[in-house]
């Protein structure tokens, strides 16, 4: 983009192309430096998949995602919109933002939902949770919620995980709370062991075993760690990462 004084002194920005002042009604493009007709001399129309509004095709952004909240590889669904639709939350309604890494990422794969509500409304995928729960355990996920409905309302709050993958990070499993049929009548257990646990100062960690359908009853182990083995990264919320970054323009 091009800068020229006025006659007041004031720096105005001006087209690349033919020199014209820019102004709001022939510049609609925020990153570019070129008015709307300099810019249609090179650039084909494109149909705004959320308004259906016809502009040039630098002035959408195309729509990248996360297939799975383990995926290293940005996907794109092939659609594309234009700056007020991002704005206002519009986009793939099959796609979530992550409130704890920044990305957006698919629903769910079919058979499980790729995100939890974290304090009465934040999004946070499955694999922000299983960080943070590997760094510190179910208190680590900094949603007083949470642990009050595990320690008090024995909730088995938790999550799969790979086979040797507690282990090979410290954990190990409670005496009596490995492989355990659980259903409600053990939740007065489950919320003394895991409140006894918390006291203490000890991390634990609630894993999956095997669940019903309904999920009302399942397999769970309990998982703890000295307190001085402690692993404490913080909340599920502080280590920004987005799928833009990954070769996908992100608008400003």
């Amino acid at each position: 983009m091009n800068e020229q004084l006025t006659f007041t002194g004031d720096t105005v920005a001006t087209c690349g192309g033919c020199g014209d002042v820019l102004t709001r009604g022939t510049y609609e493009r925020y990153d570019g430096d070129r008015c709307r007709e300099c810019r249609a001399a090179t650039e084909n129309e494109a149909t705004c998949d959320g308004c259906d509004k016809v502009l040039l095709e630098g002035d959408l952004y195309p729509e990248a995602y996360f297939f799975s909240p383990w995926d290293d590889d940005v996907s794109s669904t092939g659609l594309a919109y234009c700056q007020p639709c991002l704005d206002s939350g519009g986009g793939d309604d099959d796609t979530f933002y992550c409130d704890g890494c920044g990305r957006d990422i698919s629903t769910d794969n079919g058979r499980m939902t790729h995100y939890r509500i974290f304090n009465d409304g934040e999004q946070v995928c499955l694999k922000c949770i299983m960080d943070s729960l590997l760094a510190g355990g179910v208190s680590n996920l900094d949603d007083e919620d949470i642990l009050a409905s595990v320690i008090d309302d024995g909730k088995p709050w938790g999550m799969f995980f790979d086979r040797g993958q507690l282990e090979a990070e410290g954990w190990t499993t409670e005496e009596g709370w490995t492989n355990k049929l659980f259903n409600d009548y053990d939740a007065d257990k489950l919320a003394s062991k895991c409140k006894a646990l918390y006291e203490a100062g000890r991390p634990f960690i609630i894993a999956y075993e095997s669940l019903s359908i309904t999920g009302g009853e399942g397999y769970i182990s309990v998982y703890s760690k000295p307190e001085h083995a402690l692993n404490w990264y913080g909340p599920p919320t502080n280590n920004p990462t987005d799928a833009w970054d990954a070769g996908v323009e992100r608008p400003s």
